[in-house]
């Protein structure tokens, strides 16, 4: 059966599930949250990827298209389409808000007299307010939740 599958693997390159499994890695986590490849038409240069996207990753994937054809044919080992056709529809990707930046929580209690703390010195209100909200959106988006390294 594994001879049939890699025999029919090399005739028929390969299958709109390898593109599908791997589109994250081929367009990017951020543009994968706002899109979904629905099917592939067609082998090689007349091949057509066909391409759910919703709002702004519409707009982004098809800016980037030449470049996803590009990672496409990298990952995949040889053309499998020659052009994306993109569908603006709601993706269905499993993921909330397609291109928004992920959700910012609030930030700890110890993590807010910190920034304070640090803040004190800053005689400028107008300053101050500027940085202690860049101050929370770093620690908001710190993977471990403690803050930024330095």
């Amino acid at each position: 059966m594994r001879s049939l599958v890699i025999k029919f693997g090399q005739q028929f390159g390969p299958s709109f599930n390898e593109i599908a499994t791997r589109w994250p890695d081929i367009v990017g986590e951020r543009a994968a949250r706002g899109c979904t490849p629905v099917k592939l038409t067609g082998r090689g240069a007349k091949g057509v990827l066909h391409i759910r996207a919703s709002g702004a990753a519409a707009v982004l994937i098809e800016a980037e298209s030449a470049r996803i054809l590009e990672r496409i044919t990298m990952f995949c080992g040889s053309p499998v389409a020659g052009r994306l056709k993109i569908t603006r529809a709601p993706a269905k990707s499993g993921a909330k808000g397609l291109m928004r930046e992920p959700a910012r929580g609030g930030i700890a209690p110890s993590q807010r007299v910190a920034l304070q703390e640090g803040l004190a010195s800053v005689k400028d209100s107008r300053l101050k307010a500027a940085l202690e909200k860049l101050g929370g959106a770093v620690y908001s988006n710190s993977p471990d939740k403690r803050g930024p390294t330095a």
